[in-house]
């Protein structure tokens, strides 16, 4: 089945039905990554402004804020997640910003996937060489 619309030229274009859901699925996808990535940080922020020990609020904001690493600095997932348990603040905000930097790329993936599906060579090709370009960026910074 396929649904026809208008562009901004006015032209009429086909989209099929597995293509506008699928284009939906991206949509809400990057919605509820940024949603769920500002909640964890939001989340992150409240447990370190109501945490009763001032001088770790005031050297995590002034590590912030000159760009240096924090002591204790959460080095991998395991990391990461077992702080997100214990209540971690710096943990809590990292995984928010981890979710924040691999909702795009998650999006990207199921496009090339859309784009696959729709046989549209030239998406294709510029998705994959998008997604190649970050996921060996991300790796090549370690």
């Amino acid at each position: 089945m396929e649904h026809e619309s208008e562009n901004e030229t006015g032209r009429s274009s086909r989209l099929s039905t597995d293509a506008m859901r699928s284009a939906i699925l991206a949509s809400l996808g990057l919605r509820f990554g940024v949603l769920l990535s500002s909640a964890l940080i939001l989340v992150g922020m409240m447990i370190l402004l109501l945490s009763p020990d001032i001088s770790a609020i005031q050297s995590t904001i002034s590590s912030v804020l000159s760009g240096a690493e924090a002591v204790g600095t959460l080095k991998s997932l395991d990391d990461i997640l077992s702080g997100v348990w214990q209540g971690d603040a710096n943990a809590v905000v990292t995984l928010g910003l981890l979710v924040l930097m691999f909702t795009p790329i998650v999006t990207l993936f199921f496009s090339l996937v859309l784009f696959w599906k729709e046989r549209d060579r030239p998406f294709i090709l510029i998705a994959f060489c998008t997604l190649a370009i970050l996921i060996l960026g991300f790796f090549w910074s370690r």
